[in-house]
């Protein structure tokens, strides 16, 4: 019985016997053997095999040390892989040397040791049609299409609808995502053209990061299958088992008609986004939001107001403005009085203020911010600005954001809000969308307009 890839995975155990299974790097050599490998979703996966060697095995150079602080050698780490009984190749991610047992004079070598992923692939002679379908998480909040199922059975034969996914188009072709259960659904990309070369890689991370980006938290791609032609290649990713508790702000929320109206044109944009250059910079500053909603409220009010801060600096590049409000010339003007030395300041002050030079040569945050709010783009205010000031200046100088009173709680909040509200803003600008989002500026976070029209429209 040939078993489902994407069920194994949902499943979240896998275990394969690997009658043919090597062990090498730059400094063992290769190690020929057999063993095994055993996962579930609570853990690494996890190699157990023996291997052997002509020679006999010096313990030594297992055990070699590596100087604390200094970057570990390429040639240290293990390169495992091998073939099972049914023709899979398989492939790890390079792992420390690590688990393993040796005895002096004896020329084979027990290993149990875990990796992060797994890669399997072999030839078949199937459908010449590419299939793409990833395994991720967690499940959206809400679908916009229909599946009805038919079960036929003389006694016990039933009929049934649910609202359990949703589709849309973009650069990659159609992608497509059912739910799978209350964690996890399934993806499915179609190329455009079934001869197109896909980047699994580039591919799953940009459909990922636009999943994240709609729920408001990362999304863990647990791996996947490819089928392209007669070649096939599994993915198993064991790097991370738990979902966050919490999120982000979604851009368009998680329920409602704005939501189910909006979600495939977003989700479409968003994939395009995060496939370019510009989108993968973009999606680091997700991603430390992302990793930080579950620590303190301190913490997560420090990490959103600094990722804010890099946003704003890439989206000026669009949206102005370029250069700073410091005229070239009064910059020429005060570093050549500088070089006077002027009278009646100590030598020490002339050097904190020829500390400033870089400062007045760089366009600041609080410029941009200005300039924005001038000339009403992105729809920034006065508030805004005091907003992210009074969250992101604490932290930038050292000082740890308090809430003495109930008050104070409030404005940090709502405050908070503002930043992340922002965020989306413009990460709603970079990818072109039209259409309602939520504008968590204001109390009870209202339905609004994108791009937001002037204040006196």
């Amino acid at each position: 019985m040939v078993e489902d890839w994407i069920d194994v995975l949902q499943r979240g155990t896998y275990e394969v016997r690997v009658p043919t299974l090597t062990v090498s790097s730059g400094e063992i050599g290769t190690l020929n053997g057999s063993g095994g490998i055993s996962w579930n979703a609570n853990s690494e996966i996890r190699i157990q095999a023996t291997t052997y060697s002509e020679n006999q095995i010096d313990p030594l150079v297992f055990n070699r040390t590596v100087v604390p602080g200094t970057l570990i050698s390429h040639s240290v780490y293990l390169h495992i892989s091998g073939k099972t009984a049914d023709n899979w190749e398989i492939e790890t991610a390079t792992i420390p040397r690590s688990g393993h047992h040796t005895h002096m004079g004896i020329s084979y070598v027990n290993w149990d040791i875990s990796t992060a992923s797994l890669t399997l692939q072999r030839n078949t002679t199937g459908s010449p049609w590419q299939r793409f379908r990833i395994l991720m998480g967690p499940a959206m909040p809400g679908w916009t299409k229909h599946t009805k199922t038919q079960v036929e059975n003389d006694v016990f034969g039933t009929e049934s609808v649910s609202l359990d996914w949703l589709s849309t188009e973009c650069n990659i072709g159609r992608v497509a995502a059912r739910r799978r259960s209350d964690e996890w659904f399934e993806v499915r990309i179609i190329p455009p053209n079934q001869k197109q070369v896909m980047d699994e890689f580039a591919s799953c991370t940009a459909v990922a990061t636009a999943f994240g980006f709609i729920l408001g938290r990362r999304c863990i791609i647990r791996g996947y299958e490819h089928i392209n032609g007669n070649h096939e290649i599994r993915r198993l990713d064991a790097r991370q088992n738990e979902f966050s508790k919490n999120a982000l702000f979604g851009p368009i929320g998680g329920t409602g008609l704005d939501y189910l109206k909006n979600v495939e044109k977003l989700l479409g944009l968003a994939i395009n986004f995060f496939l370019t250059d510009l989108g993968k910079s973009v999606a680091q500053y997700l991603l430390l939001c992302w990793d930080t909603v579950d620590n303190i409220y301190t913490t997560r009010l420090a990490m959103s107001s600094l990722c804010l801060e890099g946003l704003i600096r890439m989206a000026a590049k669009q949206l102005g403005p370029d250069q700073p409000q410091i005229l070239p010339s009064d910059l020429s003007a005060f570093s050549q009085w500088l070089e006077m030395k002027p009278d009646g300041f100590s030598e020490q002050f002339l050097i904190r203020l020829n500390g400033l030079k870089s400062i007045f040569g760089t366009l600041s945050v609080k410029e941009i911010f200005r300039h924005w709010c001038d000339h009403k783009i992105l729809g920034v205010t006065q508030d805004d600005i005091d907003a992210w000031s009074d969250i992101r200046n604490p932290s930038a100088h050292g000082r740890v954001i308090t809430s003495n009173n109930q008050v104070e709680l409030q404005t940090h909040v709502n405050h908070h809000a503002r930043i992340q509200n922002l965020l989306n803003k413009i990460l709603l600008q970079f990818m072109g969308y039209q259409g309602q989002y939520i504008n968590y500026a204001q109390t009870g976070f209202p339905s609004a307009v994108f791009p937001c029209p002037p204040p006196d429209r």
